[in-house]
């Protein structure tokens, strides 16, 4: 092959390399990639490997190269390994008479392979992968082949940079918006996220033909905790009460956490007559309030803890500030009432079938103690 020949084959290469990198690829895919583009250099077969954490991962490899890779894979061992490691290019116009990687001879001569280059791929002072090159002739690398293998090789690495900044800043911004989103010490969806999930679920009782069901529920005297056994034991309690609550729900249910020891359900499709819908709530608020009863340990002491909930069902558009406005209040009766029972309201305007009174469930009184 003359020297010239491997500029005149390098563009269509490095234009499908181009076209990869356009889209959202991931770095298996621009690897695969550079693995077609090294039959630029009219080589019997091409493999590329992956660096994490300073590992070197296998790829992908043209078929009859695989094992040669997955052996430096396994023994972390071989031609491409020492390039990375010492940041340059490993050339070996004979393998055969290498006695560096003696595991590595012995497969590359099953395989029939007697040179090879590994040309690391390197962008910030970091390596990003390798890039290795097979021969089943003897015939050495010249060196407007290696210079073209570094071409390729330079160019793949600053797309994998560029590719982990992109999946940085979007890592970034996902969890940006989490936080805006969701409560810090339990992850539950906040004041935000829970009046887009209220709105979506009134809008789906017109479609479904059902009810909406909202619960506010307040931890007893949580104070006490706070006071007795400090803020940080406060925050055990709350993460602990939010996944004995989420453990109860349907996953199409919402669980919320408006601040304080406040947390609030949002549930849809929960009924379209007045029995269906009784007996969804009664069903609902006996089990938060088992989960919630079970012995907290907590510092080193045991504490039982209750909540008072309130709940209003509709199966008309309400707005959502009178939807949280009247399962609150709800609440705050079912506290009047001696803290722990249900109080139920059904929402006005009213709803058919639903029923006009409000209902108290007998519940022992709770307290955290």
């Amino acid at each position: 092959m003359g020297e010239s020949s491997p500029d005149r084959e390098i563009a269509a290469p490095l234009a499908r390399l181009a076209r990869t990198a356009s889209g959202e690829f991931t770095s298996e895919e621009m690897l695969r990639e550079l693995c077609f583009a090294g039959h630029a250099l009219g080589i019997a077969g091409a493999g590329v490997m992956q660096v994490d954490a300073e590992r070197v991962g296998f790829v992908h490899a043209d078929a009859g190269f695989a094992e040669v890779e997955r052996l430096q894979e396994q023994l972390q061992r071989g031609p491409c390994i020492d390039s990375v490691s010492q940041r340059t290019p490993v050339v070996v116009n004979h393998i055969g008479a290498e006695d560096r990687w003696p595991e590595f001879a012995d497969a590359s001569a099953r395989a029939g392979i007697q040179t090879m280059v590994a040309m690391p791929l390197l962008a910030r002072d970091c390596g990003w992968g390798v890039l290795d090159l097979y021969r089943r002739t003897a015939t050495p690398w010249t060196a407007a082949e290696l210079a073209t293998t570094q071409v390729l090789a330079d160019v793949t690495a600053s797309y994998l940079a560029l590719a982990a900044d992109r999946d940085l800043a979007q890592l970034t911004l996902r969890e940006l918006e989490h936080r805006a989103t969701h409560d810090h010490l339990t992850g539950l969806p906040n004041r935000t996220l829970l009046i887009d999930r209220v709105e979506q679920a009134v809008v789906a009782t017109e479609r479904l033909g059902t009810a909406v069901a909202v619960f506010v529920l307040d931890v007893d005297r949580f104070k006490n905790v706070n006071d007795t056994l400090g803020h940080a034991a406060g925050d055990e309690v709350l993460a602990e009460l939010a996944h004995r609550l989420k453990s109860v729900l349907r996953e199409m249910d919402t669980l919320a956490r408006l601040g304080g020891d406040e947390f609030v359900v949002v549930c849809e499709d929960v009924g379209g007559t007045r029995e269906q819908v009784t007996a969804f709530v009664r069903s609902l608020d006996r089990r938060m309030r088992e989960t919630t009863r079970r012995p907290l340990r907590v510092h080193g002491r045991d504490l039982i803890v209750t909540v008072s909930i309130g709940a209003t069902v509709t199966s008309a558009r309400r707005s959502v500030q009178d939807l949280l406005r009247e399962a609150d209040q709800a609440m705050y009766d079912a506290k009047a009432h001696g803290r722990g029972p249900l109080v139920r309201r059904r929402s006005r305007p009213p709803a058919p079938d639903l029923g006009s009174q409000s209902v108290t469930a007998d519940t022992p009184e709770g307290a955290a103690r």
